[in-house]
């Protein structure tokens, strides 16, 4: 199950990157997070900055309202997505759910 907490306008998940993937794409869950394969190597912040990137064209929102709060020099990451309304930030939990091919 996607662990995924609504705040007010706030948004919470947790994500698995897997770098130096063939392509970037969201591939399932891993335990209870999204997981994430992405071309860029883990080295000098660039998984970080496409994982921000493919989480914005994917949620269709702007990178500025992504941030990555926890394990940024790991591969388990938790992301925060600043929404400008508490029903903009359930309907991103649920665009975020839709990417994972999960339901409630």
């Amino acid at each position: 199950m996607l662990a995924i907490k609504v705040y007010d306008r706030k948004v919470t998940f947790s994500v698995k990157v897997i770098p130096r993937s063939a392509r970037n794409v969201a591939a399932g869950l891993y335990g209870n997070s999204l997981k994430i394969k992405l071309t860029a190597p883990p080295a000098d912040g660039a998984a970080n900055r496409m994982c921000v990137a493919f989480l914005s064209d994917a949620l269709d929102v702007a990178k500025s309202e992504i941030d990555i709060i926890t394990g940024k020099n790991a591969r388990r990451k938790t992301i925060c997505i600043f929404c400008p309304s508490p029903i903009a930030a359930r309907q991103t939990a649920e665009r975020i759910r839709s990417l994972a091919g999960v339901s409630d």
